[in-house]
């Protein structure tokens, strides 16, 4: 494919409408007037451009005494020289912190992070045509809770919240927040019935702690308590280890529903059901007499509650 979109061009010359780094390489250009055998050539298109970098990652996780790579790739041509700094300052390479560099792939590997290794680094690609800068934060905080429950609750005054965290180090507590959603105006007059911390904009925050593991992906299941029926919600997440909290989860927005679902095969009844049951099966089924009517009650609540 061409760079202006066509497979071939007929005509003496080619102008490429938009120079881009992708157009670089070899064109083949073919001459025939039937008479003759065809002749071709080959023309090499070398374009020269300044550095494009772009981080594999912007957020590294990581914890104390493990491997970390900070990923960088760059194109440029001329090839461009890469140095690597930690907030202002350029970095010299020891054993512990060595660079690598594979086709357009350039690493920064900290072979053993102590706590004085988090923080900001930046990749800066320069080749005489330009320069080109990326920051990467490295980190021993959790990553951004992902919340995976069903939009749609199964309850009307509860639901069931899923989320999983990332994190390497365990995690000391969890953050919920939730409240009615605000581009509802038919919520925005709801008031909570739970005990729990306010906050500004109507939220309410529940902190949670959470089951000790050793597992990379941590998964949390919270169940919210009275809400309202047929309410749409916002909730979000935040995760906390030993090096603080992570950053919000994205908005996350479930309704809860107009009735609580039906169990198949449970018949079991409520109890006013059970003793409006119970009074209209004894008037129509027992004797009037005192003695006889006690015994048939008993063994009418027996029966029910069987």
């Amino acid at each position: 494919m061409l760079p202006n979109g066509e497979k071939t061009f007929v005509g003496n010359s080619y102008t490429i409408d938009s120079v881009r780094r992708q157009a670089d390489g070899v064109y083949i250009c073919t001459a025939s007037n039937n008479i003759g055998t065809t002749v071709n050539e080959e023309i090499d298109l070398n374009i020269l451009y300044p550095p494009e970098v772009k981080e594999e990652q912007s957020i590294v996780f990581t914890v104390e005494g493990q491997e970390t790579e900070i990923v960088c790739i760059v194109h440029a041509e001329p090839k461009a020289d890469v140095l690597w700094y930690r907030d202002t300052l350029q970095l010299d390479m020891t054993e512990w912190r060595i660079t690598d560099v594979r086709g357009n792939r350039y690493t920064l590997r900290l072979r053993k992070v102590q706590k004085t290794d988090f923080g900001n680094y930046s990749c800066v690609a320069d080749n005489g045509l330009g320069k080109s800068k990326r920051s990467i934060e490295v980190t021993g905080r959790p990553d951004v809770a992902i919340i995976t429950s069903s939009k749609q609750g199964r309850s009307k005054n509860s639901y069931e919240m899923l989320w999983t965290v990332k994190s390497y180090s365990p995690i000391i507590e969890y953050k919920l927040l939730y409240r009615p959603d605000r581009t509802n105006k038919s919520n925005q007059e709801i008031q909570y019935k739970r005990p729990m911390r306010r906050w500004n904009d109507d939220w309410t925050e529940v902190l949670l702690n959470p089951a000790s593991t050793d597992q990379l992906e941590k998964t949390r299941t919270e169940t919210i308590r009275n809400l309202d029926p047929g309410t749409k919600y916002e909730a979000t997440v935040q995760s906390r280890n030993r090096y603080g909290w992570s950053e919000v989860s994205q908005s996350f927005f479930f309704t809860t529903s107009t009735k609580n679902e039906a169990h198949p095969g449970n018949s079991v009844l409520s109890d006013p059901e059970l003793r409006d049951m119970s009074i209209t099966a004894i008037n129509k089924a027992c004797p009037k007499t005192i003695q006889t009517s006690l015994l048939c009650i008993m063994a009418m609540v027996t029966y029910y509650l069987a």
